[in-house]
């Protein structure tokens, strides 16, 4: 699509609901889920239940209506995420969506080229279905213009009440179970809509998603391990403020290990690879923390623990924009890195 386009239907899709309908409704930190309806709250608990295989079924009455506090019921990778929000701006609902669904292991921002990656069907991570949704299903919001499309939204749909999701980049946001309503109000209204009514449209798609084995290439495999070290140190000032000396520290001890693993054996089978698609994966996990880096600013008050922590964080933010820029002409891989990253 051509950019210009895209960034229109971008402002006019995402950004115009948000004037138009004002800000979006404050959201409870709390892991507990209110209703006036018991049976709304059961069926809460049987969904939580099916894809996280705990038991969810104490409801207590608070006088007014019930509760259900959703945490000990939750799937584990969502345990430490639910009722909070990031430290950073960044993390989006794409992110939430693929960390519910196995795709990925870290709090980060996923940008719209890595997003449309996942649920491509030749990658193998997600198929579409057309049965009635079910829990744990990956759900894409997309707005269509004349023919052409872009992603809104994503959330994992529990039931016809409730979803995982979390509605923005903002640190406000918090990831949580949310009513699909606030969803609609949010993404999927009128007001959405760019242009005539005949030639606009915003649909769900919905998708089975689930992580894939281990990459059928040794030396694309051997990618896998350094890049999960680096994703996990890169959550830290995601996660956590102000950043400290030892996250500097181990962000540059794992990035020292994740540029030797793209030697020259590693990027000549990203480049050679019979599945493109496997190729692609690492290189996408590579290029996404270009975000992360440029989010951070190093003049905030408080976001770091000392001037010299300040200092070390950009002398490893430079290097790591130079081995992207390094990388990107090893592999001729420009249009990964998508217009939000650069």
């Amino acid at each position: 699509m051509n950019k210009a386009l895209r960034g229109l239907i971008l402002v006019l899709l995402w950004i115009l609901p948000g004037i138009l309908l004002g800000p979006p409704p404050a959201f409870s930190s709390s892991t507990s889920v209110q209703s006036s309806a018991m049976l709304e709250l059961q069926t809460l608990g049987s969904a939580l239940t099916k894809i996280s295989g705990e038991d969810c079924e104490q409801i207590e009455s608070n006088g007014s209506g019930f509760s259900f506090d959703t945490l000990r019921c939750l799937p584990a990778p969502l345990r430490r995420l639910i009722g909070q929000g990031p430290e950073l701006h960044g993390p989006n609902c794409f992110n939430l969506s693929n960390i519910s669904s196995g795709l990925q292991p870290f709090v980060r921002y996923v940008s719209e080229t890595e997003s449309e990656f996942y649920t491509n069907p030749l990658a193998g991570y997600c198929a579409e279905v057309k049965r009635p949704p079910e829990p744990g299903d990956y759900v894409m919001v997309v707005g269509k213009v004349d023919e052409q499309s872009v992603q809104i939204h994503s959330y994992i749909y529990l039931t016809d009440e409730f979803a995982i999701t979390k509605n923005g980049p903002e640190e406000s946001e918090h990831w949580k179970i949310g009513r699909i309503e606030e969803i609609r109000a949010r993404y999927m209204s009128d007001s959405n809509y760019a242009g005539p009514a005949k030639k606009s449209s915003i649909e769900q798609v919905y998708y089975k998603c689930s992580g894939k084995g281990e990459a059928k290439d040794p030396a694309i495999r051997t990618l896998s391990k350094p890049l999960i070290a680096f994703g996990k140190a890169m959550e830290s000032p995601v996660l956590t403020k102000p950043i400290t000396q030892k996250m500097v520290s181990e962000i540059s001890r794992s990035l020292a290990v994740l540029k030797k693993a793209f030697g020259v054996k590693a990027v000549a089978a990203l480049k050679n690879s019979s599945d493109r698609y496997e190729g692609m994966r690492p290189l996408l996990e590579a290029y996404s923390h270009i975000a992360t880096f440029k989010m951070i600013d190093l003049t905030e008050v408080g976001r770091f623990e000392s001037p010299e922590a300040a200092r070390a964080f950009a002398k490893v933010r430079a290097e790591y924009a130079s081995f992207v820029k390094d990388l990107i002409g090893r592999t001729n891989s420009l249009g990964l890195v998508s217009d939000e990253l650069l």
